[in-house]
């Protein structure tokens, strides 16, 4: 299945509050197959369904991470761990990227691992005071200590480059993807707009349709259009 079906599917999930296994998703080749499939999990005509809000709240994290931060969809569950999906590199920009795609401040803060700090601490301390020592019997202590300091400096920017995974770690290091869904909900104080929602058929209808159409950029859709062959998804 190509990125933007899977895009298309995890917003059909977020918005109904659903979850669509990857294997009824290669079935659902059609709109129609779609909003059948929709209108069978949301229990029309049984009272309406009552979204769980930390499960849709998970559905849209779920979104972003797959689509937005290329995590693979397979490992996302409620008790995965932040620290356990953030890359080697660029931490700081995965935690805003992130931040940013859910549209509110996630909490979520990288400090200096306790390793770093000894590597940093300890190594640039012991190279000052040797070349502090040896370079006051060859040169003017002014110039030694100067001299001292800047190879300190250079080898601080050298450690600071080769040990990408030491450097920092998420604080909250115990903190899961359902632990951010439950925050989630609170950026939005009054609730999501479909809690508690008794859906329509002609709602479903609408609804999934406008999903095609934003997902796929396309203008028109009709019941039995390919999502592949007729419009044209990746």
């Amino acid at each position: 299945m190509g990125l933007d079906l899977v895009e298309m599917i995890m917003s059909i999930e977020e918005h109904f509050g659903i979850e669509i296994p990857s294997e009824d998703s290669e079935h659902l080749t059609t709109p129609i197959k779609l909003i059948n499939y929709v209108t069978g999990k949301v229990n029309i005509g049984k009272g309406g369904t009552n979204v769980c809000q930390t499960q849709k709240s998970f559905y849209e994290i779920r979104r972003v991470l797959v689509t937005k931060l290329g995590v693979p969809k397979k490992i996302i569950t409620p008790s995965l761990t932040i620290k356990s999906i953030l890359p080697a590199k660029n931490k700081y920009k995965f935690i805003e990227r992130l931040s940013g795609e859910l549209n509110f401040n996630s909490g979520l803060h990288l400090s200096h691992t306790t390793n770093f700090q000894r590597l940093i601490i300890y190594p640039s301390m012991l190279i000052f005071l040797v070349l502090l020592v040896v370079g006051s019997g060859y040169m003017d202590a002014a110039l030694s200590m100067i001299i001292s300091a800047l190879i300190a400096f250079l080898t601080l920017i050298l450690i600071f480059h080769f040990t990408p995974q030491l450097r920092t770690e998420l604080s909250q290091s115990d903190y899961t993807i359902g632990d951010l869904a439950r925050v989630l909900i609170l950026r939005d104080k009054t609730g999501s707009k479909n809690n508690a929602k008794q859906w329509t058929r002609a709602e479903i209808d609408q609804d999934v349709r406008a999903i095609i159409m934003r997902e796929l950029s396309v203008s028109n859709v009709n019941d039995n259009d390919h999502f592949i062959y007729d419009l044209g998804a990746g």
